[in-house]
């Protein structure tokens, strides 16, 4: 709050005549810390977990101090982002039920509200439905709550149901998947609309619509193996190979990257986002043939999304070892991002990059999932089972860009901490591993050759894997991992 203007006051009024309450849900900012060798870096930590807390108002809301509503894929940017930075479990459990709630009392066709509870009635956005199952499975990582995907499988699969429903016969593909209305009409891909970069909202096969489609179908597989459901797996797991023949067939262009989508007389959209282009790269859709174009399309446009889809953006360059790249997509003043809002005098993530220039919201914390990014490529911290069974430790190779980082995460089962330093000659790392918690711990080659190593100070051999050597099966406790260049003279 600014300030409080009252009018025509029947007395005179003193700081005595004012009572505020306090509406907030407590996130726990002391259960991670992250420093690194780049300022810039932690200034955009800094703001990012800072957001987390405007934005817990007893649910995730879109921002403090404007609509103050609970938007899902606000929500889902908040909520992963609060998981793995402040150890929440308890808000996200209960506005994930909620949404679902909206689907029993609006939706028999599967879809979720775009907000709720609130007044709106029925009110969707098709996308923001898709990305609710990536939640569920966000959520069920962090926590390894199988009951929760039990109690609601039905509901999860009729998320599924209603996206599969809009199947075009002859494509393949997702075409006009029904919702929305006005600028949401089949699907927002970015808010506000400059933050669509250009992005072809005339296509009726949007590209951005069908990945999500794809990971939904994948993550359906997922959840049908927790639960034993053999028959439903394999139908799930059908439709995900399908839709990524579908969207490698019809969407990817002779020059070997992805357009917008496809016009309703089957013809492609001549715009190439980078949208269009880093969903298929995060989620490992791209044919190995055109990897490569598909990978500068993507880093040719530097930042050109906005916070509904920026993790998207960071996991297609972290899973595409883009460690360099990446750095400079969180600490770059000239592009558009974190930093250059910093550099503007913010003090919150905003609702678009150029928030400053029209009048949207300077406080809009679903910005602050840029954090997951800081997490698995930084620090390099990511389950790979739930609740933290196993884990990967990999930070990626950033050659001079960053030269050390050190960071703690909470997990269910204690906290993992990491701090790696490299020179030019050495890449020494310090992992602490809580109780029942084993990892595979990945080491940059850094251009040292063959695959030895220290752990603890003794001498070991790891496996080469694309430019990393990695060990399996750290337990836990305190462990010390160094690859050291051998002393001139010696090999």
């Amino acid at each position: 709050m600014r300030y409080l203007q009252v009018d025509n006051a029947p007395k005179p009024l003193t700081i005595n005549s004012v009572r505020f309450v306090r509406r907030h849900y407590e996130l726990d900012r002391s259960r991670s810390s992250f420093r690194s060798s780049n300022p810039m870096l932690n200034q955009v930590w800094d703001l990012m977990k800072h957001s987390l807390t405007l934005g817990a108002q007893e649910t995730f809301v879109d921002t403090p101090t404007r609509e103050k509503a609970g938007f899902l894929g606000d929500a889902w940017s908040q909520g992963v982002a609060a998981m793995t930075t402040m150890g929440d479990r308890t808000m996200n459990l209960r506005v994930l039920l909620e949404f679902l709630d909206s689907q029993d009392q609006y939706w028999l066709d599967g879809r979720l509200n775009a907000v709720y509870p609130n007044s709106d009635g029925r009110r969707d956005i098709p996308d923001y439905t898709q990305s609710y199952l990536v939640w569920v499975w966000d959520y069920f990582m962090q926590t390894g709550n199988t009951e929760f995907l039990r109690a609601n499988y039905n509901r999860l699969r009729k998320i599924g149901d209603y996206v599969d429903a809009h199947r075009h016969e002859s494509t393949g593909l997702i075409h006009n998947l029904a919702g929305g209305g006005g600028d949401y009409l089949y699907g927002i891909i970015d808010w506000p609309p400059q933050m669509r970069y250009g992005y072809d909202m005339s296509v009726a096969s949007r590209t951005v619509i069908n990945a999500y489609a794809c990971v939904d179908y994948d993550i359906l597989a997922r959840i049908a193996t927790v639960l034993g459901h053999g028959v439903d797996r394999e139908r799930y797991t059908q439709r995900a190979r399908a839709m990524r023949r579908a969207i490698n067939t019809h969407l990817l262009t002779a020059r070997g990257v992805y357009c917008d989508g496809l016009n309703a007389d089957g013809s492609r959209s001549p715009h190439i986002s980078q949208h269009a282009n880093m969903f298929p790269l995060a989620l490992g859709i791209v044919p190995d043939a055109q990897y490569a174009s598909v990978l500068a399309a993507v880093k040719e446009r530097q930042m050109s999304v906005g916070m509904v889809t920026v993790r998207w953006l960071t996991e297609a360059l972290g899973e595409s070892d883009q460690g360099p790249h990446l750095m400079r997509l969180y600490t770059d003043t000239d592009w558009d991002g974190w930093a250059r809002t910093i550099l503007l005098g913010a003090t919150a993530t905003w609702e678009s990059w150029n928030a400053d220039t029209n009048g949207q919201s300077m406080s809009h914390p679903w910005g602050a999932a840029g954090l997951i990014g800081i997490h698995q490529y930084i620090l390099g911290i990511r389950p790979l089972k739930p609740q933290h069974e196993l884990v990967q430790v990999k930070p990626l190779a950033f050659g001079t860009s960053l030269s050390g980082a050190a960071g703690t995460l909470p997990t269910d089962r204690g906290d993992i901490s990491v701090d790696w330093n490299r020179n030019n000659e050495r890449f020494l790392m310090t992992v602490t591993l809580p109780d029942n918690v084993t990892a595979r711990v990945y080491l940059p080659k850094c251009g040292i050759s063959g695959a030895a190593l220290k752990v603890d100070g003794v001498e070991v051999t790891g496996t080469e894997e694309d430019g990393y050597v990695f060990l399996d099966n750290i337990g836990s406790g305190i462990h010390t991992f160094e690859r050291a260049a051998a002393p001139r003279g010696r090999k």
